[in-house]
């Protein structure tokens, strides 16, 4: 039987259009290496992705937590800084 997963990771692109995400049930955070920006959405609330909560502190360890685990998950040297 297989384990259900936690969580589902993405990557699109290379250079200054590229993106690295990473997605449970609830939250969607999205990295451009670009920019070195970070965006945390609400997965289900905001499938537009129109609220970045990333800055908010009641979501810190939120977005804390989620860069820790795309960082685990990229293939290549794009991290996102904290």
């Amino acid at each position: 039987m297989q384990k259900a997963r936690l969580h589902l990771n993405g990557e699109c692109g290379e250079g200054v259009k590229a993106s690295r995400m990473i997605r449970s049930h609830y939250f969607q955070l999205i990295y451009y290496p670009g920019g070195n920006q970070v965006q945390l959405v609400e997965a289900e609330e905001d499938p537009d992705e129109t609220r970045d909560l990333s800055t908010n502190p009641q979501y810190a360890s939120q977005r804390q937590r989620m860069t820790q685990q795309l960082v685990a998950e990229l293939f290549d040297s794009e991290t996102p800084r904290r």
